[in-house]
């Protein structure tokens, strides 16, 4: 007897359990793609959101959105404010797990960006491979860039960072888990990609304080070097691309050399993936490294 008034309270347990009572329905939600971190003028924090728009759940028979972006700015006194206040002008709920990337101002990023960092690490949704970027000058105008380009934004920047992972190798891309590791271990400063505006019209960077011209996208512009959290320099595309085959994280990329035999022209070799190896030595109260790299590549 009891064992039947058990197993029939069971079932009527799961009767309540059954049915997607906190479901999320995709078409509600507007997904986060870039967060970009500033500071304003008043000294508030300023952010900006590149929202893709939620879309049709049907698959045949409707005409694709005219824009595939949506931009908002907001300012608050905090950065836990400002995300939490960002969702009261929106059409459709904010979702933050599909975040592709944290940019961070010069201003900030040389004040120091732990004080940031730490929300966005304890934030659960924020997911922990969404890229970190510094931009020279304000980051707001990288959510800014054009809303009618063929694809989301954020695909647009994955394929911008394979290509460059894997046969340009000139800016050091980092991802927010690594940045967490590299911040808490000791004995190392973290270097991290610069992203800017793309000019599509004038083929060219876009300068911090000029004016935002009608077609962009984004591009990679060498490296933020940092001591510690805080900026304290910038790295070119080629020093970077040195530093990277100096770490060991060079996949593929391109290496423009003086023609050997000649003293005009230049040779290009493509290579990947080299060999390191690294000394270090006291010679009067001085360290002394000696670094070895050998790379193979054929000339193109």
């Amino acid at each position: 007897m009891f064992r039947k008034s058990l197993f029939a309270a069971i079932i009527i347990l799961l009767l309540f359990c059954m049915g997607c009572w906190n479901r999320r329905e995709p078409e509600a939600y507007s997904y986060l793609t870039f967060l970009a971190i500033d500071k304003a003028d008043n000294g508030q924090i300023k952010l900006g959101f590149l929202y893709t728009p939620p879309l049709s759940p049907v698959p045949t028979g409707i005409k694709p959105p005219e824009s595939l972006s949506l931009v908002s700015t907001i300012e608050a006194r905090s950065l836990f404010e400002g995300i939490r206040n960002s969702t009261s002008h929106l059409p459709a709920r904010s979702f933050f797990g599909y975040v592709h990337a944290i940019i961070f101002s010069e201003e900030l990023a040389r004040e120091g960006l732990s004080k940031y960092l730490d929300l966005i690490y304890r934030d659960h949704e924020i997911r922990k491979n969404a890229f970190v970027f510094i931009t020279k000058g304000s980051s707001t105008p990288l959510v800014q860039m054009d809303s009618k380009v063929p694809e989301p934004p954020g695909r647009i920047l994955e394929g911008l960072i394979a290509s460059e992972e894997r046969s340009q190798g000139k800016s050091r891309v980092v991802r927010l888990k690594d940045l967490q590791t590299e911040l808490s271990g000791p004995g190392f400063d973290p270097v991290i990609s610069v992203l800017q505006l793309w000019d599509e019209d004038g083929n060219k960077l876009v300068g911090s304080g000029e004016k935002i011209p009608k077609k962009t996208s984004v591009a990679l512009n060498g490296s933020a070097v940092f001591k510690g959290d805080k900026l304290i320099g910038w790295m070119s595309s080629e020093e970077s691309q040195t530093y990277l085959i100096g770490k060991g994280e060079m996949r593929g990329g391109l290496l423009v050399i003086p023609h050997p035999n000649s003293e005009e022209g230049n040779v290009s070799i493509e290579f990947g993936k080299g060999k390191q190896k690294l000394t270090a030595k006291l010679n009067n109260k001085q360290v002394v490294v000696n670094l070895k790299v050998s790379i193979n590549g054929s000339v193109g």
